[in-house]
C-alpha cells in the first residue's frame, strides 16, 4: 500500500490521540454540560474483557443516540463497543470470530457509527487485510473483504480489494479509500453492489489529462461521497500532489465534480494555487454533511468550510478569538452537521479549545483547564464521526490521570450565535492558573 495513503488514513481514524497541553488554564466550568458516558475504570463487556484501568483509542463516533468507542490496542485488550445511552454492549474484540472465515479481530483500523450500527475495518496483526464488517444487533457481516471485486472506470479488468481504510456509512451504504492490485480508490458498497467511484483512470476534472493516482478518505452522506485528490498523474507520468476535493454519486456511473481545487477562487482574493509553494502543500477533506464541506489547508493554517455554495474561511490567521485581537489557529480536525461546525484551535489569548461556528458566528465550547466533571481537561480527542446533530461526543484525559468519553449537546444551528454573544462576555475574564 502507498505509505502516504496509510499515513493519511491513520491521521484521519485518529489513530495518533492528539494530547493537548497548554501553558495555562482556567477554573472556569466548561460553557456547556458534559455527560460522562464511560470511563477508564468500568466493566466492559465481551470476550477479552480489559481489567481496570484500560485506555481509549480512536475518536468516539456517534449517531442517533449511540456512541461508539474502542479501547487500546495493546494486546490483548483491544476491541469496539457502543452505548445506548442507558447500556453498553460489545461490537467485537480479539475473540470475535470474523464472518469471512479469517480469523478474529485484529486491529481497528477506524469504525464509525451509522444508527444502531458499526462499521469498521480490521488487519490482522501482522499487517494483513481482514475486511470491513457492519454490526448491528449482535449480528457481524461482512461488507468487503479480500476477495471482493470492483469495476475498473477505464472497463478493463475488475480491481480485487487489497486494503480499506477509514470506512464512512450511511443508511445501506458504505464507503472508503483503498488499494487494488489495479491501483488506489475510492469505492462504496451500496445494498450488495460493488461501485467504484475514482480510481486511477479516472479523469481529474479541471486538469486536462490527469487521473486520480492517490485518494484520501471518502465520506458518504445522503447519497453522495465527497474525497480529496492527494496525488494525480499526468499523461506525462508526472506526478501533482494535493490538488482538489470532489464529489461524486454514492453508486458511481456520474461524473466528478469539484468542490474546490488550486483553480478555485479563495476568500481575501486569488486562488488556492496561490497557496502551493511545495509537494506538501496540500488541500485535506476534513468532513462533509451531505450537502457542506469542510477542508484545511496545511501550509496556511487555515480552515475552509463550502457553506451552501459559498466557500468560507472558518478559522485562521484572519480569525480572532471572540473579544480578542488573537488569531485562532486551527489544526485540521473538525466536525460538521446541518452547517455547523466543530474545530480545535489555539491562539495565545486562550488555551487550545474546540469552538463551534455557525454563519460567521464562533463560540467556544470547550477549553484545556475547563472544569468538567469536577476534574480539570487536559487534553481531548474528536472527529469527523463525533457530531451528530447538535450530539457530540468526545473523550476526555483530566490532570488526575483520569479519562472518559462524554457527550454534550450544542445548540443547534441558528442559536449558538445567541449564546455566543453571551460567551463573548466571558472569554479573556476567567482565572487561569498553570497545571503543575
Amino acid at each position: 500500500m502507498d505509505r502516504q495513503l496509510c499515513a493519511r488514513a491513520a491521521s484521519a481514524a485518529g489513530f495518533l490521540f492528539a494530547f493537548v497541553l497548554a501553558a495555562g488554564t482556567t477554573h472556569a466550568d466548561a460553557p456547556f454540560a458534559f455527560t460522562k458516558v464511560i470511563d477508564q475504570n468500568a466493566a466492559l463487556p465481551g470476550s477479552v474483557t480489559p481489567p481496570p484501568p484500560f485506555f481509549f483509542e480512536f475518536s468516539p463516533a456517534i449517531d442517533s443516540g449511540h456512541i461508539a468507542f474502542s479501547t487500546s490496542r495493546d494486546f490483548p485488550y483491544h476491541g469496539l463497543f457502543v452505548s445506548d445511552g442507558s447500556s453498553v454492549s460489545r461490537v467485537a474484540d480479539r475473540g470475535t470470530a470474523l464472518p469471512n472465515g479469517t480469523g478474529t479481530l485484529g486491529l481497528l483500523n477506524g469504525f464509525t457509527q451509522d444508527g444502531a450500527a458499526s462499521v469498521f475495518t480490521s488487519f490482522a496483526t501482522d499487517g494483513t487485510f481482514q475486511g470491513v464488517f457492519r454490526a448491528q444487533n449482535g449480528v457481524l457481516t461482512t461488507v468487503a473483504d479480500s476477495n471482493t471485486m470492483f469495476p475498473s472506470t477505464d472497463g478493463g479488468a475488475d480491481a480485487r480489494l487489497g486494503g480499506a481504510f477509514v470506512p464512512s456509512a450511511d443508511g445501506a451504504t458504505v464507503a472508503f479509500n483503498a488499494g487494488t492490485n489495479r491501483g488506489q480508490g475510492v469505492y462504496t458498497v451500496a445494498n450488495g453492489s460493488f461501485h467504484t467511484i475514482a480510481d486511477r483512470f479516472t479523469p481529474v476534472p479541471g486538469f486536462a489529462g490527469a487521473f486520480f493516482s492517490a485518494v484520501g478518505p471518502a465520506i458518504v452522506k445522503n447519497g453522495t461521497v465527497a474525497f480529496d485528490g492527494i496525488q494525480f498523474v499526468t499523461a506525462s507520468s508526472s506526478i501533482v500532489t494535493g490538488q482538489g476535493i470532489y464529489r461524486a454519486s454514492a453508486v458511481g456511473g456520474g461524473a466528478v465534480t469539484t468542490v474546490v481545487d488550486t483553480n478555485t477562487a479563495k476568500p481575501g482574493g486569488g486562488t488556492f494555487g496561490d497557496l502551493v509553494h511545495t509537494p506538501g502543500d496540500q488541500l485535506y477533506l476534513v468532513d462533509f454533511d451531505g450537502q457542506n464541506t469542510v477542508f484545511y489547508f496545511n501550509h496556511s493554517d487555515t480552515l475552509y468550510a463550502d457553506v451552501d455554495g459559498t466557500i468560507r474561511e472558518i478559522a485562521g490567521q484572519d480569525t480572532l478569538v471572540p473579544g480578542t485581537s488573537a488569531p485562532l489557529v486551527p489544526f485540521g480536525t473538525a466536525a460538521i452537521d446541518n452547517g455547523m461546525i466543530l474545530f480545535d484551535a489555539s491562539s495565545t489569548a486562550e488555551p487550545r479549545g474546540i469552538y463551534a461556528w455557525d454563519d460567521g458566528a464562533i463560540t467556544r465550547i470547550l477549553s484545556v483547564g475547563d472544569v468538567v466533571d469536577g476534574k480539570h481537561v487536559q487534553s481531548y480527542n474528536f472527529d469527523k464521526n463525533s457530531l451528530d446533530g447538535n450530539q457530540f461526543a468526545v473523550t476526555l484525559a483530566f490532570s488526575d490521570g483520569a479519562t472518559g468519553v462524554y457527550r454534550a449537546v450544542v445548540p443547534e444551528p441558528g442559536a449558538i450565535g445567541a449564546i455566543g454573544m453571551a460567551a463573548v462576555a466571558l472569554i479573556g475574564r476567567r482565572h487561569r492558573r498553570t497545571i503543575a
